[in-house]
């Protein structure tokens, strides 16, 4: 029986790996509960009132303002960590953050997937029209 487990265990020795850092990872950033908030906070309050404030005075370019909302509403977490770090910030918190702060992030991608096609705008499964007329 425990050679068994054991052949299990080496044949997913990654997976075991993975999930004992992510596990260290989330608990040490629940531990950090100021940091924690402030991230949460400047990620789901700050950000997104900054960006709906800015929203007004782009260009009636749907293409364009979707793009604006993807780079700052999702900000890609590599080069937040990386580029923070290099600033002298605690990236070894923000990393410990991340699925903290990540985590709501993904669940709210249906629920704006959901609402935005409700209102008549483009979702990903929409067509997007040419503006050329084709011949025919």
């Amino acid at each position: 029986m425990t050679d068994q487990v054991v052949a299990a265990m080496e044949r997913h020795q990654v997976a075991f790996y993975l999930g004992a850092i992510a596990a260290g990872d989330l608990l040490r950033s629940l531990r950090a509960g100021r940091f924690l908030a402030a991230t949460l906070t400047v990620n789901f309050l700050a950000v997104p009132l900054v960006v709906a404030a800015m929203f007004p005075f782009l260009p009636d370019n749907q293409a364009l303002r979707l793009g604006v909302l993807l780079v700052l509403l999702c900000p890609c977490v590599d080069y937040v960590i990386v580029f923070s770090g290099l600033a002298g910030a605690r990236n070894q918190q923000l990393l410990a953050a991340t699925p903290c702060s990540s985590s709501p992030r993904c669940c709210c991608y249906p629920c704006s997937c959901c609402s935005s096609s409700a209102r008549g705008s483009p979702t990903l499964s929409t067509p997007v029209r040419s503006s050329k007329r084709s011949r025919s």
